[in-house]
């Protein structure tokens, strides 16, 4: 469940292409940013009312955050 499935068109050329980047800024130790833009687009889903995409964004937050919290080394 947790492809977007471009080749069944589940999501656009332009939705694939986007996570695509969100998931290279990620590798890349870019969290800050994607994490802003997960939250923007978790307000977007909320004012639409469209909850279930909400809750998987939300879902995706709490995942980088918690990764992020296991890598961090105390000295």
């Amino acid at each position: 469940h947790r492809c977007i499935a471009p080749c069944v068109m589940k999501c656009t050329q332009d939705e694939y292409d986007k996570e695509v980047e969100r998931m290279l800024q990620f590798l890349k130790g870019d969290t800050k940013q994607v994490l802003k833009d997960l939250w923007d687009r978790l307000e977007q889903a909320s004012e639409k009312w469209e909850f279930e995409k909400a809750n998987e964004i939300l879902k995706k937050i709490r995942y980088i955050e918690k990764t992020m919290e296991s890598q961090k080394v105390n000295i």
